[in-house]
């Protein structure tokens, strides 16, 4: 009983702010969302800074991120993208005020962006099974632009519930949306990413909704 009470949502009302594509055919997350109805799950905006410095951890498995007064948690999702050697999401460990570490193997001192989506984490007692549903409301900032969509869970794509759409009148928002069943465990982070499959033309998300609920 009270099975279906758990769910999260976040969502967008007359969004002015374009998410930047920073490279082709590579996974930019969606920011900018605000909290909606919530039992059993904590929204957070997002965020986004600046790489300073990249330095080999421990054993070279991982990399220490230099970005002062970054602002990220233990847990939370960040994405490197236009890094050329660690473009990805990853999950953020042993941060300090000005460093953070994530596993990805070292290759070289680099400068780049790093991105935190907008996310919906799963609370104690709110795992379990969810059908996730998700539209977007948008248009690229040029003509003729292709562009995937999927949610995320933690840093794995939900490939069950992608969708993509090519736009071809710039001044025309279209209108996207998947659904699907998804597992949800305490201490998950979902999310929204999209990517420009054509070259780095910016996306604007006008309206747009993410929701999990338990069944």
């Amino acid at each position: 009983m009270g099975s279906k009470t758990k769910h999260g949502e976040m969502y967008m009302y007359e969004n002015a702010n374009p998410t930047p594509i920073d490279i082709t055919a590579t996974y930019h997350p969606l920011r900018f969302y605000s909290v909606g109805e919530l039992h059993g799950f904590t929204f957070d905006a997002g965020s986004t800074g600046v790489v300073a410095s990249v330095a080999t951890y421990a054993d070279g498995a991982k990399i220490q991120v230099t970005d002062i007064a970054h602002g990220l948690l233990d847990g939370e999702i960040v994405v490197f993208v236009n890094s050329t050697d660690y473009d990805g999401a990853y999950i953020v460990e042993e941060k300090t005020d000005n460093t953070f570490v994530v596993t990805v193997a070292y290759n070289v001192d680099r400068t780049f962006n790093w991105y935190q989506p907008s996310t919906l984490k799963c609370n104690a007692g709110s795992g379990g099974t969810y059908h996730i549903a998700w539209t977007l409301a948008c248009d690229s900032t040029s003509n003729g632009k292709a562009f995937k969509f999927e949610p995320n869970i933690n840093i794995i794509p939900v490939d069950t519930a992608a969708s993509a759409t090519l736009f071809s009148n710039g001044t025309d928002y279209e209108s996207i949306a998947a659904n699907g069943v998804v597992s949800v465990v305490a201490g998950d982070y979902i999310w929204m990413s999209c990517q420009n499959l054509t070259d780095a033309a910016d996306l604007l998300t006008y309206h747009a909704n993410m929701n999990l609920t338990r069944i």
